[in-house]
């Protein structure tokens, strides 16, 4: 299903031409000379003319449709059209058509009028306009969209609107989205407007020019009339010459469904490597996690996140080269489909739940042979993939695909990053050595990169305006940076401090001067920004932008020595006094300058400058840990020990940084013998990560063998899982089963459910008692069973087991369980209560064939 953009605002209405594109089709009807004011009426829509009209439009789409399907691409292109307003025409004063083209915002309100808007006026028509295509967009499902007006031109001969106006026939508002169209207007007029929608240029004399850059990749109106070039050959445009004029570029380009390159190129169709994807949306996703190898139950277990990339916006903005520019907000429609995976350089496998999303979660457990050494995972969107020439289906070797995680056999493995990556893991038996079954990670510990002795190294560096008295200029205080107010808006580069309130850090921030005297807070994208440049390019940065009003924005822009833009951050919409660190870095340590602001015609206060590696992390729930950015070279890390803990491996390590990566665990174990308790969680009996049923089945059937019993010291050499103990009092016991279906319970989310197991009485909607609980058959309806059953049932799930799969985990058969039993003295039954709290738990993993 097709959505608002990655990263797009409300005011991002069409950007490029790829994807779902919903268009508003309103015609207008004069109400004839009826009162004061209104016009005589010269023109009237009839049924005929109507459909007529709309078939027209109708075709200037298609055509780009049609055209997209001839540039070997693999993307689509799909208008939908709303006709109510065309199938039943706006009312207005005016009769559109007899009146200056400047006057559509007085005509045009009535359309806004008609659609519920209540402030409906000229004043407000680009606001309504914005308001109103991004509502629509919402409704379709669509990317992108914008409105088209069509003025009766019926008994006009030429299509022209009244002298006094900026334009005679259709035009364009490509900013707020708008095409403004008398009837009378051939196909390749609405082919034409619809490229101004997506930004093309015009490429006719007396419209655009060569000098100008617009779209995507702010490319060149290189097939203007007035390229300089000698040598240019100008090609057929729909951009160019005038339409239903037999003959011209614009004509020739509709026959042929072509248009030129930088027309196609200014809307975002630009192939550069020729693999079918445009360069807008050849970007891959990022995916970045943790995984280990669960030995127990041959799964991998990965968990993590999963992000669409995208590629930086050059498009200009207003005041750098056009009248009307976009936000220049970095978006794409790729979304994240699916999970691919391979084991030991295989085929690669798709996971069959579809994701379609644009950030994704990602809790994976794939079933992997126990003889594996390596897997690898990405994440794919299948809807960019090419088919094989050969066999028709989709090639996995194409499409946008993420990074590569790489998963290991032998022990746990995390997303590579620049610097130094690791973890800090559980030494089960505690030899200093981790093997690739110890692969419980410990979270929340400090890792860091120390000096000779041993206090933190000093990377990061930073302008503070807290360190400073109010009204310190700060240009050059830090010697590894320069900072400079630039933009029409400032009076002078100089950067001082002052106090606001919403102050990221106590309550100082960077201000610039609007008069020689008079220092500000506020920094816009338009005028007033902030510049840092860097001593030496750096490899990370980070800077707080503060809002002091409702819906505010943020942006930070990163760049190279040779000015070329290298990334780009923007915040989320900030409420009033709220703040947010925009960070952007880079592998390659090249970030030379960058320049701060806020966006989308907002203003922000900035604060706390910081650049340079980190040298303090603490782990993640995975026990991994990242200190990236850290130039090559040698250092030294050091894990803090959490009380209670003891490390097993040296606490301090050295480590070489070569090829900006490094990677380096350490083992720590509770201090102390060992224990039946899970040190990590006390109720995941089986040690896999997780706390399951299957924790809580693996006491019973101990107890059912062995019977609730005191558990002898754990013996040197021996070293659980499984964790028998889950209490910590020393026994096992049917109140250890207990806790672990209590923890699950307390887990799940509250608020109803669905195919919920009643055990034993319970009240029905009129308050009787039903006596006969059902549980879920193969098919989802319902199935009965004896009450006289019920006690029997854990028996039954635990031994009916007719693959002996659930034992098999634990080495043994159930002849040899039933033999040890018969060496036992004779079980109690199991409590009522842990019969009715474990028959709906069992009941379900029994249906769902887990047991």
């Amino acid at each position: 299903m097709a959505t608002v953009p990655f990263n797009a605002t409300d005011q991002d209405l069409a950007e490029f031409m790829l994807g779902k594109v919903a268009v508003n089709v309103a015609f207008f009807e004069s109400a004839g000379a009826i009162a004061p004011g209104y016009d005589e009426s010269t023109e009237d829509w009839t049924p005929a003319l109507i459909e007529e009209t709309k078939a027209k439009i109708a075709d200037g789409l298609q055509w780009w449709v049609d055209t997209l399907e001839l540039q070997n691409s693999v993307h689509s292109l799909e208008f939908e059209v709303d006709w109510h307003y065309a199938d039943n025409p706006v009312t207005t004063p005016q009769e559109p058509i007899n009146r200056p083209s400047s006057d559509f915002t007085t005509w045009g309100s009535e359309f806004f009028e008609a659609v519920g808007f209540q402030n409906a006026s000229a004043s407000t028509f680009v606001d309504n306009l914005e308001t109103y295509n991004h509502q629509q967009r919402i409704a379709n499902n669509a990317h992108w969209a914008f409105t088209i007006f069509v003025a009766n031109s019926e008994n006009d001969e030429f299509d022209t609107w009244a002298p006094g106006g900026p334009f005679s026939r259709a035009f364009a508002l490509p900013q707020e989205k708008l095409i403004v169209l008398p009837s009378g207007r051939p196909e390749g007029t609405v082919a034409h407007e619809v490229g101004h929608m997506f930004w093309a240029l015009d490429e006719y004399q007396g419209g655009g020019s060569y000098d100008t850059t617009r779209g995507v990749y702010n490319t060149r109106n290189t097939n203007a009339w007035n390229n300089p070039d000698p040598n240019y050959v100008h090609q057929p445009s729909i951009m160019a010459g005038s339409a239903g004029v037999p003959g011209s570029s614009l004509e020739i380009a509709y026959a042929n469904h072509t248009s030129s390159d930088s027309s196609l190129e200014i809307i975002g169709w630009r192939d550069s490597d020729g693999d079918g994807i445009f360069d807008i949306l050849d970007v891959p996703h990022q995916l970045q996690g943790s995984g280990y190898y669960n030995s127990a139950t041959s799964e991998y277990i990965f968990q993590g996140s999963a992000q669409v990339g995208t590629l930086p916006n050059l498009n200009p903005r207003p005041g750098e080269s056009t009248a009307a520019g976009s936000l220049r907000n970095d978006m794409t429609i790729n979304q994240i489909t699916h999970v691919e995976y391979r084991v030991d350089n295989g085929d690669w496998v798709q996971l069959d739940t579809a994701y379609n999303s644009y950030q994704v979660a990602l809790d994976l457990a794939i079933e992997v042979p126990n003889t594996f050494s390596q897997i690898e995972l990405r994440v794919v969107d299948a809807t960019t993939r090419s088919l094989d020439a050969q066999t028709g289906l989709p090639d996995f070797d194409t499409g946008v695909i993420s990074n590569l995680f790489l998963g290991e056999a032998s022990q746990p493995t995390s997303t590579a990053f620049s610097g130094v990556n690791g973890f800090v893991r559980y030494d089960l038996d505690r030899d200093g050595t981790l093997g690739p079954t110890e692969t419980s990670g410990l979270a929340g510990w400090t890792v860091q990169i120390v000096d000779a002795m041993g206090a933190p190294l000093e990377l990061e560096d930073g302008v503070e305006p807290d360190d400073y008295p109010t009204g310190t200029d700060v240009d050059t205080i830090n010697p590894e940076v320069t900072l400079s107010a630039i933009g029409t808006g400032v009076d002078n580069h100089h950067v001082t401090t002052g106090a606001e309130l919403q102050a990221s850090t106590e309550w100082h921030v960077f201000r610039h001067y609007l008069t020689p005297t008079w220092s500000f807070s506020e920094w816009t994208q338009q005028d007033r920004r902030l510049r840092m440049d860097f001593t030496s390019p750096v490899a990370t940065l980070s800077l707080d932008a503060i809002s002091d009003s409702s819906a505010e924005y943020g942006r930070l822009e990163i760049f190279d020595n040779n000015d070329n833009l290298l990334g780009r951050y923007t915040t989320d919409a900030l409420s009033s006094g709220t703040w947010e660190t925009m960070t952007l870095s880079r592998d390659q340590g090249d970030i030379a300058y960058a320049i701060a602001s806020g966006h989308g015609n907002t203003d922000v206060f900035l604060d706390n400058l910081r650049f340079g590696a980190a040298s303090t992390t603490t782990t993640d729930d995975a026990g991994a840990y990242h200190l990236p950015y850290l130039p090559a070279g040698d250092y030294t890390v050091q894990v803090t020990p959490e009380n209670g803990f003891v490390m097993t491996t040296p606490a301090t390590q050295e480590v070489q940084v070569v090829s900006f990566q490094a990677n380096i665990d350490f083992g720590a174990a509770i201090d102390g013998p060992a224990t039946w308790t899970n040190p990590i969680n006390q109720f995941d009996v089986d040690n896999n990560g997780e706390v399951e049923l299957q924790d809580a089945l693996l006491l019973i059937n101990n107890i059912h063998n062995f019977g609730e019993r005191e558990l002898p010291i754990v013996q040197p050499g021996f070293v659980p899982p499984p964790f028998l103990d889950p209490t910590g009092d020393g026994r096992i016991s049917l109140q250890d089963a207990l806790a672990i279906v209590n923890d699950i319970h307390n887990s799940q989310p509250s608020g109803p459910g669905e195919g919920e197991l009643l055990v034993g009485p319970a009240a029905d909607s009129d308050g009787t008692a039903q006596t006969e609980p059902t549980v879920p058959d193969a098919e989802g309806e319902s199935a009965s069973f004896d009450a006289n059953l019920q006690r029997h049932l854990i028996d039954d799930l635990v031994w009916g087991d007719p693959n002996q799969e659930f034992l098999a985990q634990n080495h043994l058969t159930k002849h040899a369980h039933l033999a040890s039993c018969s060496l036992q003295p004779t079980l109690p039954e199991p409590p009522n209560e842990l019969v009715d709290l474990f028959l709906p738990l069992l009941a379900k993993l029994r249906h769902a064939n887990r047991l």
